[in-house]
């Protein structure tokens, strides 16, 4: 059998992101408004101090975006015949976008994923590619 003290207890609660304090009077709950991209995989961090200890909990944030395109997208590569080309998707999403390379005025897929390799270079590689970004949920 335990023995405590059934009344009141001050508690002071101090929530933190990325281990820098989040200002604000909280209490035992704290709501973000508005979150973006910004906050995904920020670890948040409850700490609880009563006169008798103190006690954290943290939590690793999950957010979901759409997929963005990094900097500008537009490149033009030069290739002698024989030679490898490596071409870049620099997209951003969560979940991980999927990627596809279709090269323009074909209809197949030419590769998945964020890089496309042409290796051994021929004149028929001449051409527009394109990466095509989808969500996957």
């Amino acid at each position: 059998m335990a023995d405590g003290n059934p009344g009141k207890t001050s508690m002071i609660y101090e929530w933190l992101r990325n281990d820098e304090v989040i200002i604000g009077d909280h209490g035992n709950e704290l709501v973000f408004d508005n979150l973006d991209k910004s906050f995904n995989g920020a670890d948040i961090q409850c700490k609880v101090t009563n006169p008798v200890g103190t006690g954290k909990s943290s939590i690793t944030l999950n957010i979901a975006y759409g997929p963005s395109f990094l900097p500008s997208m537009e490149y033009v590569y030069g290739a002698d015949p024989g030679d490898t080309v490596r071409l870049a998707c620099p997209v951003d999403g969560n979940p991980t976008p999927e990627i596809t390379w279709i090269k323009v005025g074909t209809s197949s897929v030419m590769s998945t994923g964020p890089k496309l390799t042409i290796r051994n270079v021929q004149e028929e590689n001449v051409g527009e590619y394109l990466c095509r970004v989808s969500c996957m949920k």
